[in-house]
């Protein structure tokens, strides 16, 4: 079952967004977003879960793009525990972020996803997404 994201997933979330970025995130600073986009309508956190619990995790951030004259939806994170990995819950995951886009009237839902993670990238392309834009960074932490 997929279903919007509460406060009380947090701890959760916190572990599958560790896994997706393979470290522990600081974890005060991490609470203080989490909480911040709870009320925040442009992000949209959705879960997956069954009889075990989460065990999936989708954020979207919705913003209105002046270069594509309309709304954006975003993948900010896209997350499955890794024992439940390649058992379509990415898939629904997506779909149901995609079906809520829609619904708010975005023009398309993007993703960055960093080079290194080729699975994801394999995984997004079954998914429909193509690899139109680089992205680059500027890092100075």
């Amino acid at each position: 079952m997929v279903r919007r994201a509460t406060a009380a997933d947090e701890e959760v979330v916190y572990q599958l967004v560790c896994v997706l970025e393979g470290e522990e995130l600081p974890r005060q600073h991490f609470g203080e977003i989490y909480t911040s986009q709870q009320k925040d309508s442009r992000y949209i956190p959705l879960v997956w879960e069954n009889g075990s619990g989460v065990l999936g995790f989708i954020n979207l951030r919705l913003e209105g793009q002046l270069h594509h004259g309309g709304l954006v939806a975003e993948i900010v994170e896209l997350v499955v525990d890794p024992a439940c990995r390649g058992q379509g819950v990415g898939k629904v995951l997506v779909e149901e972020g995609e079906k809520f886009a829609r619904k708010q009237g975005c023009v398309l839902l993007e993703v960055a996803s960093a080079r290194s993670r080729e699975d994801a990238h394999r995984f997004y392309q079954r998914e429909g997404f193509s690899s139109t834009h680089l992205k680059l960074t500027k890092n100075w932490i």
